[in-house]
């Protein structure tokens, strides 16, 4: 099987996991649940997700 990379172009906005969850996906976190810091992100396509601070917070390299 062959590896590709692939890159897009996404919008970002600073949202941590507990309030994607609320106000994005309509659901409530349980009391279990941690919350972590990151970023409410939507592709060109319309789909919408939610990705750690670290991960976007990784400056994408110059090597590709």
């Amino acid at each position: 099987m062959e590896s590709y990379m692939g890159k897009k172009i996404v919008k970002t906005e600073p949202m941590d996991k507990f309030t994607f969850q609320k106000t994005v996906k309509g659901k409530t976190p349980s009391a279990e649940e941690k919350n972590y810091e990151g970023y409410f992100v939507q592709y060109e396509d319309g789909y919408k997700s939610w990705s750690p601070k670290m991960i976007i917070a990784i400056p994408p390299s110059k090597n590709y």
